[in-house]
């Protein structure tokens, strides 16, 4: 599986294409209005925010009004960035608790506008009430004597708001000091067809049950049934969940993965053709080789795909690369940076020759160019979309069958009722709904490429990861296959687990002071989720057991056990310490010691720093890629990596930080 600092490093990089911030302070911000399809947007969003919220305990919840046009016109770009800005900053502010995203509409028929409303709820750290009139301010920080960044407007939200007038809105903020925010954010949308979001077919036939303990959650799933016509009783304990399998017929029953054994066993007791839904933490590892895994959150687009029985495709039993294809060559095509990246990071651990294209024509040429085994293709994309894009390659006269039975996989965000014959009817051999998961990646890959292409990942991957690297605790072979593959990539995980665990055993230590379990049991979880994807298996087999005595609120078991891990945890992060600080000095004994490389690296930090200052971005893209060339690999070039996650994601001053760091590393002897 591929890391979670690695995916949100791919997912988190399409952000630099998007803010040109000395054109915003010079007044010459230029909007770029084209048509665009509401849910792909959506959908980008959620999927890059809710890789950066898997990292911490936090519900995060999205409801989405399905009677918003589809179709809009407006310049979809700035959207983006003024959403992933707002989330952004409620993931970076907020440690525990929620955070919640709705958009709703409001449709002027007359004028073919729709007037949105997007409000971002968080449990944070709020604002203070004497620093919330110039929040908006550009160069404005606010709260600097204290923890770098914490109350810190910085430019981003100053860039959101000039970003929100210039497209004829405005955003507002409501805030607690220390219980959280709410930003409103209003902007008005063309649409051009007035097709809604989604369509549920028969809704008054696709009535859920749903069994879930997490009152937040639960609601937000129930709201986004409501607004799709579809009934939906919510129970939060076994014995209702029971009692409500006897009393009614439900077309579909979704359940917390936290909760699943306990539902089996009711499900199997009484025989029922229900469709069972299970409802995960995104990349958590869940065995869903009988029933539909779905990630949280759930919002209108992705029930749209469930109650219409989009997700039949069969599902992988392990939810990863159950094998590897070093000799497949595949083709990823989509007009949207981001999505590209997501699709890319999520074939990296198949060993597969990827290669990308942005547009309908430039998939035709590479088709021609190249043989490909898989071509994974945009449904909807602007000039010429997949269907047509597909014809094509169909018709095109060769001496052999290539272009006719050659496997083209649609993607799209929307799969409405009827699209499976669609495709079908236009050349399309399969689809994948987006975001893509895991599981039905795995399977269609499983399905299309020849058999003899597939090599079975456990044996391949032991036989070719070669490492000397050994830590007390942790299998590093499986570690490093579990984490991309490469011990490189396996150390930089290292250190965020030692970062991040480091903080949670403090903050368990808290929860049980304060005999909050249901806070624990999310610690503890995320611990676990963590520990068995670098290979810490002792760990990971204690934190499932303390979960499950979390879920079961079995404090007895809680009290009597929760010493033994956590002497064991520390034991652990003691050993990934020691290995860390002996890789870290390996990586600087092999680094350039040339006086005129040392300098050069010195120049470019600092006019890296000037770039930043003066707010030119793509001056500043453009020297951290000459740095990384110089740096050529190593510790400074994760280092550098960092920098520039900080600088996509707004985060300016820690950018700063870290490279004043690192000048302070490269000093002159």
């Amino acid at each position: 599986m591929v890391s979670i600092k690695q995916a949100g490093s791919h997912l988190l990089s399409v952000i630099n294409d998007v803010l040109d911030f000395s054109k915003i302070e010079s007044g010459k911000l230029e909007l770029l209005s084209s048509h665009y399809t509401f849910d792909s947007l959506i959908n980008d969003v959620i999927s890059i925010i809710r890789i950066r919220v898997m990292e911490k305990p936090i519900i995060f919840t999205a409801n989405i009004d399905r009677n918003i046009p589809r179709k809009l016109v407006g310049d979809e770009i700035r959207l983006r960035q003024i959403l992933l800005n707002v989330l952004g900053n409620a993931v970076k502010y907020t440690e525990e608790g929620f955070i919640s995203f709705s958009v709703t509409g409001q449709v002027d028929e007359d004028n073919k506008t729709v007037d949105l409303t997007i409000e971002v709820a968080d449990s944070g750290v709020g604002i203070k009430d004497e620093h919330q009139d110039t929040l908006f301010d550009a160069f404005t920080q606010v709260e600097m004597n204290t923890r770098r960044g914490i109350e810190g407007t910085g430019l981003g939200l100053a860039i959101t708001k000039n970003l929100c007038m210039a497209m004829g809105g405005d955003i507002g903020l409501e805030s607690v000091y220390g219980q959280g925010s709410t930003f409103t954010i209003r902007l008005p949308q063309e649409f051009h067809e007035r097709e809604p979001l989604v369509t549920i077919e028969e809704p008054e036939g696709k009535n859920i049950l749903l069994y879930e303990t997490r009152k937040r959650l639960a609601e937000s799933i129930a709201q986004s049934c409501r607004n799709l016509g579809v009934a939906c009783t919510v129970v939060s304990s076994q014995s209702d969940f029971t009692a409500k399998l006897i009393e009614s017929d439900y077309a579909f029953v979704f359940v917390s993965a936290l909760l699943l054994e306990g539902a089996l066993i009711a499900l199997n007791r009484l025989h029922l053709e229900s469709k069972l839904v299970v409802l995960t933490e995104y990349g958590a590892n869940v065995d869903t080789k009988n029933y539909l895994n779905v990630p949280l959150p759930v919002y209108s687009i992705v029930l749209n795909n469930i109650l219409n029985n989009m997700y039949d495709c069969p599902l992988s039993e392990k939810g990863g690369a159950g094998f590897i294809a070093p000799e497949a060559r595949i083709l990823i095509t989509d007009d949207i940076e981001t999505n590209l990246k997501v699709a890319v990071g999520l074939m990296e651990p198949y060993k597969m020759r990827l290669d990308t294209a942005r547009s309908g024509p430039e998939t035709i040429a590479l088709v021609q160019k190249h043989h490909y085994d898989i071509v994974f293709l945009d449904h909807m994309m602007p000039e010429m979309d997949g269907l047509e894009a597909t014809k094509i390659i169909r018709g095109i006269a060769s001496g052999n069958d290539y272009f006719k039975k050659l496997p083209i996989v649609a993607l799209t965000a929307n799969v409405a009722f009827g699209a499976r014959e669609m495709f079908l009817e236009n050349g399309i051999d399969d689809f994948l709904a987006k975001p893509i998961e895991i599981s039905k990646l795995g399977s269609v890959l499983d399905k299309w490429l020849p058999p003899e292409m597939k090599l079975p990942v456990e044996a391949a991957a032991a036989k070719e990861i070669e490492t000397s690297l050994e830590i007390k605790g942790l299998d590093v072979v499986r570690g490093i296959m579990q984490t991309g593959g490469s011990q490189s990539g396996y150390l930089k995980v290292l250190r965020t687990y030692l970062a991040e665990t480091r903080k949670m055993k403090d903050k368990i230590k808290l929860c049980l002071r304060e005999n909050n379990i249901d806070i624990f049991t999310r610690y503890v979880h995320s611990i676990k989720s963590s520990s068995g994807s670098i290979g810490a298996a002792d760990i990971f087999e204690e934190a499932q057991a303390l979960e499950k005595a979390g879920n079961d609120m079995d404090v007895k078991y809680i009290r009597a056990n929760i010493e033994h891990f956590l002497s064991g945890l520390s034991r652990l992060l003691g050993n990934l310490s020691v290995a860390l600080a002996d890789s870290e000095e390996e990586a600087s004994q092999a680094a350039p010691k040339n006086g005129e490389d040392r300098t050069v690296v010195r120049e470019l930090l600092m006019s890296l720093k000037s770039a930043l200052t003066s707010l030119d971005l793509s001056l500043a893209d453009k020297i951290t890629n000459k740095l990384q060339d110089v740096a050529g690999g190593g510790e400074l070039y994760k280092a550098l990596d960092e920098v520039s996650d900080y600088i996509l994601t707004s985060c300016f001053e820690e950018a700063e930080h870290k490279i004043d760091e690192l000048l302070g590393r490269t000093e002159m002897p």
